[in-house]
């Protein structure tokens, strides 16, 4: 036996029609949520330096140098961004080298932390065995009286991006308020 079945749908072509009137930009509104949240997390990072280092050359340079960047994604679906520490030099104008080493730089081994380590040029101290090398490592060179101190870890980039990122979805993602004409 065989059945047959005809039905209509109401409605569809008006929920349809309703999208298509709305014409959102999702890719800009992500990008918009991006820029908000790393502008936020521009200014922890900023703080952070502000509060975590003493004044100096350092300081001053990091403070300069801590930037984000937004875009819509070159595929076009979606965002991206980044925030961090950024070479400034030709952007500030300030590409007189007063220290040999880049803001990038600078943040890398304030994050990471330092050893000990000589500043005597061709020399290296000798170093403790570790997990990473069993045996230790031999000096090498003539040592001089200068040796870096090194210091700890000053984790001010990956900690303002930690407390910040619970946020991050509701800042980037933030609700459409979208409303369909009672039919």
């Amino acid at each position: 036996m065989k059945f047959s079945l005809d039905f209509s749908a109401t409605g569809f072509t008006d929920i349809v029609a309703g999208w298509e009137k709305l014409n959102l930009n999702l890719d800009e509104e992500a990008k918009n949520g991006v820029d908000s949240f790393l502008t936020e997390v521009e200014s922890a990072m900023r703080t952070n330096v502000v509060t975590m280092f003493t004044a100096g050359y350092d300081k001053d340079v990091l403070v300069n140098s801590i930037s984000h960047k937004s875009a819509i994604s070159k595929d076009g679906n979606g965002a991206n961004g980044s925030a961090g520490v950024y070479d400034m030099s030709n952007k500030t104008g300030n590409t007189e080298k007063k220290h040999p080493a880049t803001a990038p730089m600078l943040a890398f081994f304030y994050e990471a932390g330092i050893r000990p380590h000589s500043i005597s040029p061709g020399v290296k101290l000798a170093e403790n065995p570790s997990e990473s090398k069993p045996n230790g490592a031999r000096a090498k060179g003539e040592q001089t009286p200068w040796i870096h101190p090194g210091h700890i870890p000053l984790p001010f980039l990956s900690s303002a991006f930690d407390r910040l990122v619970p946020t991050a979805t509701d800042k980037i993602f933030k609700p459409v308020d979208v409303e369909f004409a009672k039919v």
